[in-house]
């Protein structure tokens, strides 16, 4: 066959077999002469060359060690980035201002936590109501006010005098409704106007607008709807800022912790003042919010959106620093919130969740950007 013609494997040696013979000849043929050739070579004489080597280079300075073998680009490019990161940690660190690092060591409180109870207060003028068991309270009509006040429970007067302490007590005529950290509330004026308070907010109003205006008083954050009377103006007064209305939707914010108050104009239009300036309003337009430096009223654009969503029960931010949204967050809750971590604050993202849900979920989501670490340590939330 074709293939024993061309593969013929040796069989240890047998005569007949002559390719295999002729291929051993030649092979041990090769081998014998190179031992031949080794015996005939001479023998250096260690001791003479090394004598030799030495004349020849005396004094003489040694030759240099050859140089090492270039490295490879990439190899080079790795070791020239992995340096010039380490040059740019240690001027980081040597130049870092004296303000970041007295906030690592001394933790910034941005929110204390208050132990206060879970009650919706209303002052009356003859005392002070729990009103916690509704979720709203109407004063447009005696029916509807009597009987929402059937439904409240009287503070014990050592709960009564302990919460009280710094508040002057309510005038005349004037009522007072405060809500807690975590709780709003509803209440329609005896005009028709709704307001909506939020969590650590409280509105002072009569209980009958009488004269020619309308006047209530905002701490915290409130959502109005005002409604319309071309005779008599609405006006809220919110730290030293007055806002006054014919009949709009508007959204006014003024938290102690965030400084200036600011409203925001949803519909209509407002008129802003500083305290005291009567004849300075600036009128604001819908989709736009205003505050107050000293005297002067600054403007800029406002997305009502981002705005109003607290109202249908929503955390949402869009663009907003880490301390906002911690702060709001530590307001419903009833958490503090202190910043181990000061460059973290001013970390500006878009968050969103439900004020049904909890604060542990909420803060999942934040460690998820692993930008900065967020735990629950006892009663605050502690940014690392």
């Amino acid at each position: 066959m074709k293939d024993q013609k061309h593969r013929r494997e040796p069989d240890n040696g047998n005569p007949g077999d002559v390719s295999w013979a002729n291929g051993e000849d030649v092979r041990l043929e090769l081998l014998l002469k190179m031992v031949g050739k080794r015996r005939e070579a001479p023998v250096p004489d260690v001791d003479a060359e090394w004598a030799a080597f030495k004349s020849r280079h005396a004094g003489k300075k040694m030759r240099k060690p050859a140089r090492m073998r270039p490295l490879r680009p990439w190899v080079a490019a790795l070791l020239g980035a992995a340096a010039m990161w380490c040059v740019m940690m240690l001027l980081e660190w040597a130049t870092a201002p004296a303000s970041l690092e007295q906030g690592l060591r001394e933790p910034f409180v941005a929110l204390r936590y208050e132990g206060n109870l879970r009650q919706i207060v209303l002052d009356n003028g003859d005392g002070r109501l729990d009103v916690s068991q509704s979720d709203s309270l109407s004063f447009l009509n005696k029916a509807g006010h009597a009987g929402k006040f059937a439904m409240a429970r009287p503070l014990q007067p050592e709960k009564a005098v302990a919460e009280t302490a710094d508040e002057p007590a309510a005038e005349a005529g004037m009522r007072k409704l405060s809500t807690p950290r975590g709780m709003g509330f509803k209440v329609i004026l005896s005009d028709g106007s709704e307001v909506q308070l939020n969590a650590e907010s409280t509105i002072e109003f009569p209980e009958a607008f009488h004269g020619g205006e309308r006047r209530v008083v905002i701490h915290g954050e409130a959502f109005f709807k005002v409604a319309r009377d071309e005779e008599r103006p609405f006006i809220v007064t919110a730290d030293n800022m007055e806002v006054r209305v014919h009949g709009t939707e508007f959204n006014v914010r003024n938290y102690v912790e965030e400084g200036a108050s600011c409203v925001s104009l949803i519909n209509g239009s407002v008129e802003v003042s500083a305290c005291g300036t009567e004849g300075k309003g600036v009128m604001i337009e819908p989709g736009e919010k205003a505050w107050c430096e000293g005297t002067d009223v600054k403007v800029a654009d406002e997305d009502t959106y981002v705005v109003t969503q607290w109202v249908h029960g929503l955390f949402y931010f869009d663009g907003a620093p880490l301390l906002e949204v911690l702060q709001e967050l530590g307001r419903w809750y009833n958490y503090g919130v202190v910043f181990y971590n000061a460059e973290a604050m001013g970390y500006a993202m878009h968050f969103s969740a439900s004020r049904e849900g909890t604060l542990e979920e909420a803060i999942r989501h934040l460690n998820r950007l692993r930008k900065f670490l967020v735990k629950i340590e006892g009663h605050d939330i502690v940014v690392y």
